[in-house]
């Protein structure tokens, strides 16, 4: 099994050869699943939409933030640029409409919950001092908020490392409904949240292991009965070979066709990259192997896979810039998400023309959102490596190139699918995106923004 990530900063790229060298040196991992063969499509098939007319609606999205704050941020952004409110550390929930936030005061931490619109405190909590949001991966992707927002975890923000691990860790579990609960843990071993179940009972953590040096690490993916305050003396394996001790380098994720599902992209598996699909609620989990025709030879291409659900739930996509191999899962099967199709998208020199989907191996770019679903779940959007590619999902076929003068590193799809927002490698400009004609148009807020990722999709404007 070839979960559980290595403890990163979260950087938009790797600073230096030597900080991706330490990423390969601690990864490795049993044999992968079997990939299916050819299978009919579960994604829709394409149907010709009426382009409303008039203007490009407004709309918003979230932006986490190193500057000009300091310690960085959350940011509601309008889709044009300027910055509606800013919220400190936080993470928004699925619908884009509260926020929960965590700071340090007076010897405590402080949790809120807060109306996006109006900045309002809808909830507030005092927990002991040393709590944080939790996240994974190079980019710390949230892992905060269970399916539904109702219930969310944090980590113990005590300081750790692969050749010193904690003995002991607290978390913290809370129910955000009005005068809900709020149960502090204290576990053996060195743990941080993985996923948390949609009813809150059910933690699955991430324990790191003692290392023999440096340049290694290990872990075991556990689960915690949150009521009982207990640590199951089990270690969840992968069903398709039973391994227990897992590496890997977690690098996107997004909920599987229910809730009891947790779906991460992982790179640097001993096969290669690989999707781990995590059953929150059954404690079982299974590795499914991608592609490596092109991200085998060139570990660097392996940051660059991205995940995305269809609205409904039915599929999911997980596709690499740099390679330009595509992959849809399918999620509704109750035996868990299996490959239904593979396709390698036409590249720069190929056909569909140039600005293809092959990366600049030396550009070591980690992306915060490589991809996003139109809100028909017909369309697909890849970060290229200059300019974003739009694929067909029914077809898995490229079919043109947006704004191929643009190097990006997150993006997001506006509510209404006319426009795409994207952030501008390194993080101190963005650009809004014309879905039908591909012009870009520069977007900011003058004030020193600069953004280390997107969260979550694009929001109507709050009113």
């Amino acid at each position: 099994m070839r979960t559980v990530p290595a403890r990163f900063s979260s950087p938009a790229r790797f600073s230096s050869p030597a900080l991706l060298t330490a990423a390969l040196a601690v990864c490795s991992c049993g044999a992968g699943a079997a990939t299916s063969g050819a299978a009919a499509s579960i994604a829709p098939a394409t149907v010709a939409a009426a382009t409303p007319a008039g203007p490009a609606a407004a709309f918003m999205f979230w932006a986490r933030t190193t500057a000009p704050a300091p310690g960085g941020g959350l940011e509601l952004v309008r889709s044009d640029g300027s910055v509606v409110r800013r919220f400190g550390t936080g993470v928004p929930t699925s619908d884009g409409r509260r926020v929960l936030t965590v700071s340090e005061d007076g010897g405590a931490t402080v949790v809120r919950l807060l109306d996006a619109a109006t900045g309002a405190d809808l909830d507030e909590r005092r927990l002991p001092a040393g709590f944080r949001l939790g996240g994974v991966g190079p980019m710390r992707i949230p892992v905060a908020l269970a399916p539904g927002d109702r219930f969310a975890v944090l980590d113990d923000a005590t300081p750790t490392a692969v050749d010193h691990p904690r003995s002991h860790t607290r978390l913290a579990v809370l129910d955000l409904t009005p005068r809900g609960a709020t149960r502090l843990l204290d576990l053996p071993g060195d743990l941080s949240a993985d996923a948390l179940s949609a009813d809150g009972t059910r933690l699955d953590v991430i324990e790191t292991l003692p290392a023999p040096d440096t340049t290694a690490a290990s872990y075991h993916v556990r689960e915690v009965d949150v009521a009982a305050g207990t640590l199951n003396p089990n270690v969840i394996v992968d069903k398709t070979d039973n391994e227990k001790v897992m590496t890997g380098v977690p690098l996107s994720r997004t909920q599987g066709g229910t809730a009891a599902w947790a779906l991460t992209t992982y790179a640097f598996g001993g096969k290669g990259p690989f999707v781990h699909a995590l059953n929150v609620e059954g404690a079982w989990a299974l590795c499914i192997d991608l592609p490596v025709s092109q991200t085998r030879a060139n570990y660097e291409q392996q940051l660059l896979w991205a995940l995305v659900r269809d609205p409904a739930g039915r599929f999911a996509l997980a596709v690499n810039a740099g390679s330009g191999e595509i992959v849809e899962l399918n999620l509704g099967d109750g035996g868990g998400p299996r490959i239904t199709r593979h396709a390698t998208l036409a590249a720069s020199g190929q056909a569909g023309g140039g600005g293809g989907l092959v990366l600049d191996a030396q550009a070591k770019r980690v992306l915060s959102t490589g991809a996003a679903l139109a809100p028909d779940g017909r369309t697909l959007y890849a970060i290229a490596e200059q300019g974003v590619a739009v694929v067909d999902v029914a077809g898995l076929a490229r079919q043109r190139l947006l704004a191929p003068d643009q190097q990006l590193t997150g993006i997001a799809v506006a509510p209404d699918g006319r426009s795409l927002v994207g952030v501008v490698e390194g993080g101190t400009s963005m650009v809004r995106i014309d879905t039908a004609t591909g012009v870009s148009a520069a977007i900011g807020t003058g004030d020193g923004l600069v953004v280390d990722a997107l969260l979550g999709g694009a929001v109507p404007a709050l009113r």
